[in-house]
């Protein structure tokens, strides 16, 4: 019987040894799987935008679309403002680009910048605000209409004082 323990403790030990043996043996044979470090460069010739609410509080997190000149409707590449409000792209040919920026919550702003065949970028004056008017808005805009109808309809209906 303590032959048996033996022999087990034995065959479990050697499990581990030739499991631990292959694992090594398959790092070494695999240096392409370890993880590699990572470098960044800077690079130069984006072009981008900050965004601001009317009291120069960033329009952090907005969602912002870019369109290429050749694909005015469906969007080129999409991303966020970073929390001071800022994004930044790298058009890729030239001609008219326009990035649509939205928080969501009905301010939007729409810009155009013309990249020439030198490379050099021409963003338009014009601001372009919107204020969406999403379903809120328009509910809100009914209620009041209906407040003010109703009203009306009131002081129409009550009954006439009578006369002394």
């Amino acid at each position: 019987m303590h032959e048996s323990i033996l022999y087990r403790q034995r065959m479990s030990a050697g499990r581990t040894l030739t499991a631990m043996i292959l694992l090594l043996a398959g790092r070494v044979a695999t240096p392409d799987a370890q993880a590699h470090g990572v470098h960044a460069e800077r690079i130069e010739g984006g072009q981008g935008l900050r965004v601001v609410f009317e009291d120069g509080a960033p329009m952090a997190g907005a969602k912002v679309k870019v369109f290429a000149p050749d694909a005015p409707e469906k969007p080129w590449q999409e991303g966020m403002t970073d929390q001071d409000g800022r994004f930044l792209f790298f058009p890729s040919k030239t001609g008219v680009w326009r990035m649509v920026v939205d928080d969501g919550m009905g301010h939007a702003v729409a810009r155009e910048v013309d990249i020439d065949e030198h490379g050099h970028a021409h963003m338009d004056d014009d601001h372009h605000h919107h204020h969406h008017h999403g379903p809120s808005a328009i509910i809100a805009g009914l209620g009041f209409i209906f407040g003010i109808f109703g009203l009306w309809a009131l002081f129409r209906r009550r009954p006439a004082r009578p006369q002394a």
